[in-house]
């Protein structure tokens, strides 16, 4: 099968599969309503827009999480409206939120941006400037 046939699961399969091996833990979301049988009031779950898949990337000593939300698509696809909100307000809010319509360029994008994260130390000079100090909490 070509690139330009992939679909998005397997767009998705392919990034999920390289995150886990380099050490992140995937979290799928999917924003769904339902009724309550007993008050018939509506409940969503999710938020309208929400990104497929979250990851995070525990850190020790001290203890952080970093946190990537990446929204998967066919190649060429593009978000829709709502996905463009949702994405612009949590980046408002300083979250990392990518787009992914193929394997190859998130591979390179993740090894320019994130590649620091495995190199021999585990940390390059000026990454962690903001883990470096003693953040641990009050007693």
């Amino acid at each position: 099968m070509a690139w330009t046939d992939l679909k998005e699961r397997d767009v998705s399969q392919q990034v999920c599969d390289f995150l886990k091996f380099h050490g992140w833990r995937r979290i799928r979301n999917q924003v769904q309503c339902s009724t309550n049988l007993v008050t018939g009031k509506v409940v969503a779950s999710g938020e309208k827009g929400m990104a497929d898949l979250l990851f995070i990337m525990y850190l020790a000593n001290p203890p952080h999480a970093l946190v990537l939300w990446i929204e998967t698509k066919r190649k060429g696809a593009k978000p829709s409206e709502h996905q463009k909100a949702w994405q612009d307000k949590e980046r408002l809010k300083g979250a990392l939120v990518i787009n992914v319509d193929h394997f190859e360029a998130f591979a390179g994008w993740y090894q320019a941006q994130l590649g620091w994260l495995h190199s021999a130390s585990g940390i390059a000079p000026g990454n962690l400037d903001l883990f470096a100090a003693d953040n641990s909490p009050p007693e």
